[in-house]
């Protein structure tokens, strides 16, 4: 069973964290392919990857930084070359990342002075019929 994805706006990351996509899973989504595009003219510092196990529960980090690194933890099953976390100006980067069936996904992403981005999120699961 395949969900239907979600395209953010273009969205002004600057020096904190800034929200970017928001996505409620209620539990219906094991893995998440992303596709994330720096539109603007600087680079990314930082992304990540937060969740929320119900929906009176908090966000909690999840992948951040160089997590995006390594295909040997077991939720983060690929990213390209460059990763999310340091995605040059004007460049693309992907990544599928399992989340447990988690309730809800949020991406944040940081820069060192400002830059645009948009992120496209396709949540799947993974027991295909």
């Amino acid at each position: 069973m395949s969900v239907r994805g979600a395209v953010s706006e273009s969205i002004t990351i600057t020096t904190s964290y800034v929200d970017i996509l928001t996505l409620i899973l209620d539990g219906r989504a094991d893995v998440l392919n992303l596709e994330l595009e720096n539109t603007g003219a600087a680079a990314l510092t930082g992304f990540k990857v937060l969740l929320k196990d119900h929906a009176d529960g908090e966000w909690y980090d999840f992948l951040s930084g160089v997590d995006f690194d390594s295909t040997d933890l077991s939720n983060m099953l690929f990213a390209s070359a460059t990763g999310p976390h340091e995605l040059g100006a004007a460049a693309i980067a992907h990544a599928h990342v399992r989340v447990n069936a988690a309730y809800g996904v949020k991406f944040q992403g940081l820069c060192g002075s400002s830059t645009t981005v948009v992120l496209r999120a396709t949540p799947n699961r993974s027991d295909w019929r």
